[in-house]
């Protein structure tokens, strides 16, 4: 159903879009606690956030129509908040009472929908509430404004009420919105997970405060001190009236592209090699999280600082952990992890990357559910708005460490999915949002980070364009780009070389063999062989030699056994031919086989110890005899000298 309003412009207008039906109408949605009080928080914080679509075309009726549609699953957005906050306690719920979602259609004069969408635009294209309002049942949970363009191409913003959608629950609804449009059909109830939430509530005072002692976030003692949700209510409002003057860090974020190129490099860095401790393996977003803390490290820290107190908050959607759908209905299904890294400019990206991951192991469904009790309890024994107070107070300390010299706060939502509206409005080919504080978006083929300016602390001007550099320098790395991260002068940094032998090393290279060894090895060079860019940025360019225009096989094969002596890349692997000779036995094969001047390489057993060349002659240099006798190649084959061992 529609309901017209007058609109004041002459280029615009506005209906009431309500549910489909009229089955839920009547009731309520109750709230936890916690959303109580996050329907007032400022926009800063996300209290009343925005999702920015763009649209190759729309059809204003169908995405109405189809809106009504998702509404029958998700009335809430369209009933109006009622939340109790006397003496401390936040108590309250939705009524379903169908008041609607105000759909403002704005005609623009511009021919076509802006190439890329900025921040500074945000408050033009989505219709922001005053949270207070929202919180006070005055305005509307939830706003749709779409701006249509001469072409016919859109940008659809919707804002809503954080008390009632966080950004998984938020993507969900809209999923269901753009399949409506395209005539699928929706799911069922998104609130019978509600409970298992409520159900968490931790009751003993005695747990509630030893947890607030000592938890890192934290460190503070959770007591009830007067006009604490005054004082609070007064630190939100001014934080919006920045954002409504355009002034807010939050609108001017450092925006930086990745490929998928450059986050599998990002990943590959930083994997933990072969050896270390730990499971061997991080996430994408706990490679990118190590990244860009210590891309922001070598930047801003001062160097030799040992005790610098650094590390990373992420933001985590804890549903799964609780045992919810994705599409489980709530404004708080989300935690914040914090990972602590010690000693940051004497590591690696691996290192990095492995502290967060081995940290990131401490969430459990157990630690979840508790932390969801605890704070509800707290709510519930009416210290919820002092827990908000302190937290924004010390939003930036650690616990017992004091003030923080470099935190980054991560909330990665680049795995959502933009929706495809269909014959309504096609698939959004871009996305924005305030969310944060810092963020990560989806993009066609990669993803885009928004850096929020409280991360570089105060640094001045060069030391946040170094910072930005470094982050985004990533397609740059040279091979074994792990030394990047080793330190600042990675260029000046020898390779390290494992304890094994050369012969022991080039051994476990060898996968298979066949008659024809050394032509296999010709094959597998040329196939792997990369010449250098001369196009691509090296930080080490003062050090750095010109590369040959055209490498020998004899340079390929060397560059390929140092690269594989510092880097975690796959094994080198010689293609399989019918005849083939046990891994076990390699090397003597091998042996034999650069000893002999020709005829085919001969069986395991018919080597004989004997046969072995004498000690003084090493493998690099016979294995390079033989393929100069095989390829007229008159470049000798030496092992590195440390000159070349750099850059």
């Amino acid at each position: 159903m529609t309901a017209c309003l007058p609109c004041g412009q002459e280029n615009s207008s506005v209906n009431v879009i309500t549910p489909l039906n009229n089955i839920s109408k009547g009731g309520v949605f109750d709230l936890l606690p916690t959303e109580c009080l996050y329907a007032g928080m400022a926009l800063k914080f996300g209290g009343y956030p925005v999702l920015l679509f763009k649209l190759p075309h729309v059809d204003v009726s169908m995405l109405k129509s189809s809106l009504s549609t998702a509404l029958q699953r998700h009335p809430w957005f369209a009933g109006r908040l009622n939340v109790n906050t006397k003496d401390g306690l936040f108590e309250g719920c939705v009524f379903l009472n169908h008041a609607g979602v105000p759909f403002k259609v704005v005609r623009s004069e511009e021919k076509t929908a802006p190439e890329r969408l900025e921040e500074t635009s945000m408050m033009s294209f989505g219709d922001f509430e005053n949270p207070r309002q929202v919180q006070a049942g005055l305005a509307p949970v939830m706003t749709v404004r779409l701006t249509v363009f001469k072409d016919g191409s859109g940008i659809l913003g919707i804002c809503r009420s954080h008390a009632l959608a966080d950004g998984t629950y938020t993507w969900a609804f809209v999923a269901d919105w753009a399949a409506a449009a395209r005539g699928q059909p929706l799911g069922g109830d998104v609130t019978n997970a509600r409970k298992a939430i409520s159900d968490t509530e931790v009751t003993d005072m005695n747990e509630i405060q030893n947890f607030y002692m000592t938890d890192i976030r934290c460190g503070f003692a959770a007591e009830k001190k007067p006009f604490r949700y005054t004082m609070l209510m007064a630190m939100m409002r001014a934080m919006d009236m920045i954002w409504y003057a355009g002034l807010a860090p939050e609108l001017g974020r450092a925006r930086i592209l990745f490929s998928n190129a450059d986050l599998d490099r990002i990943k590959r860095a930083a994997t933990p090699p072969r050896g270390s401790k730990g499971d061997g393996w991080v996430t994408t977003q706990e490679a990118m999280s190590a990244h860009l803390l210590l891309s922001l490290g070598r930047a801003l820290l001062t160097e030799g600082k040992a005790d610098a107190v650094t590390g990373v908050d992420t933001w985590i959607d804890c549903r799964k952990h609780l045992g919810l759908p994705a599409d489980a209905a709530g404004g708080i299904g989300f935690g914040v992890m914090r990972y602590m890294v010690e000693g940051l400019l004497d590591k690696k990206l691996w290192e990095v990357a492995q502290v967060i991951h081995e940290e990131a192991k401490l969430l459990t469904p157990e630690v979840a559910k508790k932390e969801f009790g605890i704070a509800i309890g707290m709510f519930r024994q009416g210290l919820g708005a002092d827990l908000a107070f302190s937290g924004v107070q010390a939003q930036f300390n650690h616990a017992t460490k004091g003030k923080f010299d470099l935190l980054l706060k991560l909330n990665n939502q680049s795995k959502r999915k933009l929706p495809d509206f269909g014959k309504a409005g096609g698939a959004a080919s871009s996305v924005l949002t305030n969310a944060g504080p810092s963020l990560l978006l989806p993009v066609n083929g990669g993803v885009e980070l928004f850096l929020v300016d409280d991360v570089f602390n105060g640094a001045s001007n060069a030391k946040k364009a170094e910072a930005i550099r470094l982050i985004g320098d990533v397609a740059s790395w040279p091979v074994g780009s792990d030394h990047f991260h080793a330190a600042k002068s990675w260029c000046s940094q020898e390779p390290e070389v494992p304890e094994t032998t050369g012969e022991d090393n080039i051994a476990s290279k060898l996968d298979a063999d066949s008659p024809s060894i050394v032509t296999a090895m010709k094959r597998r060079l040329s196939s792997s062989f990369v010449a250098p860019s001369s196009e691509a940025p090296s930080p080490c360019k003062e050090e750095q030699e010109p590369a040959p225009q055209a490498p020998s096989l004899v340079d390929r094969l060397r560059s390929r056994l140092n690269s594989d002596a510092v880097t975690t890349e796959e094994p080198l692997k010689v293609e399989a031919e019918p005849q083939m000779v046990p891994q076990s036995s390699m090397l003597d094969a091998l042996r034999s086989r650069l000893k002999s001047t020709d005829g085919p390489l001969e069986e395991p057993s018919k080597v004989a110890d004997s046969e072995v060349p004498p000690a003084e002659t090493s493998f690099i240099q016979r294995l390079g005899s033989r393929l100069r006798a095989d390829s007229n190649v008159p470049a000798p084959l030496e092992s590195p000298s440390k000159a070349e061992a750099t850059c």
